[in-house]
């Protein structure tokens, strides 16, 4: 397979063109073709990289939900600058995007949070990313708590800490 690439070959709007690189990868089959390292800035501190999921895409920008109370949440807070990285190894390629994350609305993220499956709303709910559990059993029990409190088939609130950034 011949892998040159030629800058004729890119469509001229890089949106455009993700989106075809991102078709690909998905009809690739790659694993988690929307995944991708998601670097942020603490203040005062390094950069911090994790891996978080790419919900939406267009030419607005690269759409992923957070807690905003987790680590990645209080650096965007305090420095918006970020970079994310898809690492489609099996297509021999990869793509970074540089930018500014914004939040998005509480209702642009209410109708993302509100498609998820039941346990991921209560999920939302007892995890509290970034921080240290004293064990499994203390988040098993998170769970178990906020299902009593919204059991499955009941709205399950959005909580106030939950969001997304483009």
């Amino acid at each position: 397979m011949d892998r040159t690439l030629n800058p004729e070959m890119l469509d001229s709007s890089p949106f455009k063109q993700f989106t075809v690189w991102f078709d690909e990868a998905v009809s690739a089959g790659l694993p988690e073709p929307n995944a991708m390292v998601l670097t942020t800035f603490g203040v005062g501190e390094g950069p911090h990289a994790r891996t978080v999921l790419l919900k939406a895409h267009d030419d607005a920008g690269f759409t992923f939900y957070t807690n905003r109370t987790s680590r990645k949440g209080r650096d965007l807070a305090a420095d918006p600058r970020c970079c994310a990285l898809f690492p489609w190894y099996g297509l021999g390629r990869q793509v970074t995007v540089e930018g500014v994350a914004r939040q998005l609305s509480k209702e642009e993220s209410e109708a993302y949070y509100h498609s998820r499956p039941w346990l991921s709303q209560i999920g939302a709910w007892a995890s509290r990313q970034s921080s240290v559990l004293a064990s499994r059993a203390e988040l098993d029990d998170r769970v178990a708590e906020l299902s009593a409190r919204w059991p499955e088939g009941t709205r399950v609130p959005m909580p106030d800490f939950y969001g997304a950034g483009t």
